[in-house]
């Protein structure tokens, strides 16, 4: 051989230990690519759902219990602007009683002030009747009741 043929044969021997070579490169680049996928889906098959777990079902909690408060909240706030209300007519049928109360003692205090009067004045009379019991019994029991009659008569 000479030294043209062994060059040939030493470049396609080349040639082809490098195309090797560089098939090698490919698959090992391939194999890394697919590793480096297999390892993100392995990370997103697992990652995700424990993610899930450890923050979305916490804040989904935490929603729902909020809307619980707030629906508590809102009956809470209904429930004591009924009582309010309830306290407010409440109030008003008493402050109306109290008015007609008030009218009622007006009304029995110028009742009392009659019946006072009244009394007065039967009082009066009492005395006056007194005064004339007392008078006729004195003029039974004074000798000359019979000329004292007959002179007031006239």
């Amino acid at each position: 051989m000479t030294q043209e043929e062994n060059s040939a044969g030493q470049s396609s021997g080349s040639g082809l230990s490098s195309a090797i070579i560089a098939f090698l490169r490919a698959v090992l680049r391939l194999l890394v690519v697919v590793t480096i996928l297999l390892g993100v889906a392995a990370l997103i098959y697992w990652g995700v759902p424990q993610i899930y777990q450890s923050f979305m079902i916490p804040v989904e909690d935490n929603t729902i219990a909020i809307r619980v408060l707030e629906t508590r909240q809102d009956y809470a706030e209904e429930l004591f602007a009924q009582q309010n209300d309830e306290f407010s007519r409440r109030l008003d049928d008493l402050e109306l009683e109290m008015d007609a109360s008030s009218g009622s003692i007006d009304e029995l205090q110028v009742e009392v002030e009659n019946l006072q009067t009244a009394a007065t004045q039967q009082q009066s009379r009492l005395d006056e009747l007194d005064w004339l019991v007392s008078r006729k019994c004195w003029r039974r029991n004074h000798p000359n009741w019979i000329s004292f009659q007959v002179s007031s008569a006239s």
